[in-house]
C-alpha cells in the first residue's frame, strides 16, 4: 500500500487511495523521531498529492475543534466559581428575607459585591467564548481554503472535497439545517458505494442522519 501496489479486482484505485490516506494520516500524527525511513519516504512522496492535501484539511479541522481544550478547562473553572458565588448569594438572600439577626448594611454590601463578581465572571466567560470562536474560525477558514485549492479528479477525491465543503458550510459553523441543494448533494454522496466513494460516503451519511436519521442505504440492507 505504501509503495502504491494493491491487489483488488474491484475498486482498486479507490481502495488503494483510501488505504494510503489512512496510513498517511496515522504517520503524520506520529512523533518524527519514531518514524522509520520508509515511513518518512512515504510522507514525503505523498505530501503534495491529494492523499497529503486532504490529510492537511482533516488535521486543520481537528485543530479547529480541539483547540478549546485548555480554554474549556478555564471555562469549567469559571463555571465553578460562578456556582460558588451563586450559592453565597442565595445564602445572603435567605438571611435577608427571613430576618436573621445580622448587620443589614453589611448584608446588603455583601449582596452587591456578589452581584458585581457575577457580572465580572459573566464578562470573562463571554470574552473567553469569543476568543475560542475567533480561534476556531481561523482554522475553519484555512480548512476551506485548503479544501477548495485541491485539484480533485477521481470520484473518491471529488466526493471527499464536496463533503468537506458541505461540512464547512453547515455543522462546522453551528448550522444543523440544510438547503435543498445541500440535501441533494449529501444524498448523492451518501448513496454511493463506500468502496468506490471512499470515506466521504460515511461522512456524508453521518451528516445526512441529521436530516433523516432512519434512512437506509443499499449496502446496509
Amino acid at each position: 500500500m505504501a509503495d502504491g501496489t494493491f491487489e483488488s479486482s474491484k475498486f482498486e484505485e479507490a481502495l488503494k487511495w483510501t488505504g494510503q490516506r489512512h496510513l498517511y494520516y496515522r504517520l503524520l500524527n506520529e512523533e518524527a523521531e519514531a518514524l522509520e525511513s520508509w515511513e518518512e519516504d512515504f510522507l514525503d512522496e505523498y505530501e503534495s498529492t491529494t492523499v497529503g492535501n486532504f490529510s492537511l484539511v482533516d488535521t486543520t479541522l481537528n485543530a479547529a475543534f480541539t483547540s478549546g481544550e485548555h480554554a474549556g478547562a478555564a471555562l469549567d473553572s469559571l463555571h465553578n466559581r460562578i456556582e460558588s458565588k451563586l450559592d453565597s448569594l442565595h445564602w445572603v438572600d435567605w438571611q435577608y428575607n427571613f430576618g436573621v439577626e445580622v448587620d443589614t448594611a453589611a448584608l446588603l454590601a455583601k449582596h452587591q459585591a456578589l452581584l458585581d463578581s457575577l457580572v465580572y465572571f459573566q464578562e470573562q466567560g463571554e470574552d473567553q467564548m469569543e476568543a475560542i470562536q475567533l480561534y476556531r474560525e481561523d482554522f475553519l477558514d484555512q480548512a476551506e481554503t485548503d479544501n477548495s485549492a485541491i485539484s480533485a479528479s477521481e470520484v473518491f477525491e471529488v466526493t471527499e472535497q464536496d463533503v468537506n465543503a458541505l461540512f464547512l458550510e453547515t455543522v462546522a459553523i453551528g448550522t444543523d439545517t440544510f438547503t435543498e441543494t445541500q440535501i441533494t448533494a449529501l444524498l448523492a454522496i451518501a448513496d454511493q458505494c463506500p468502496l468506490a466513494g471512499g470515506d466521504a460516503v460515511f461522512k456524508a451519511r453521518s451528516l445526512y442522519s441529521l436530516i433523516d436519521p432512519l434512512v437506509k442505504y443499499e449496502d446496509e440492507e
